[in-house]
């Protein structure tokens, strides 16, 4: 499933300068494409993901989008933590 980063078209995997799989990614802190390599295993997880996401959103650019109120794919998944409790842990001071 191709995804159009800075003007360029990638995937969420790619082969590096040897043939090598590699995780292609964003990372924001450092404001930098990124490439991590990955196992064969990894990358064919990778690619039926691609497919079972383009099945349902055909031309989302999320590896995970969001499930709901998303009709084009292009919101990601995010994990919401559980707000915290009121006052300090049991057992430090506050």
């Amino acid at each position: 499933m191709p995804v159009t980063r800075a003007g360029r078209s990638a995937t969420a995997w790619s082969p590096d300068s040897v043939g090598w799989p590699c995780l292609c990614f964003t990372n924001n802190k450092v404001y930098a494409e990124q490439l991590v390599p990955i196992t064969s295993g990894a990358a064919e997880a990778i690619r039926a993901r691609q497919a079972e996401v383009a099945r349902c959103w055909p031309v989302s650019p999320r590896l995970f989008p969001a499930l709901t109120t998303n009709p084009d794919g292009a919101r990601a998944f995010t994990l919401r933590r559980p707000a915290p409790a009121h006052g300090p842990p049991a057992g430090r001071p506050g």
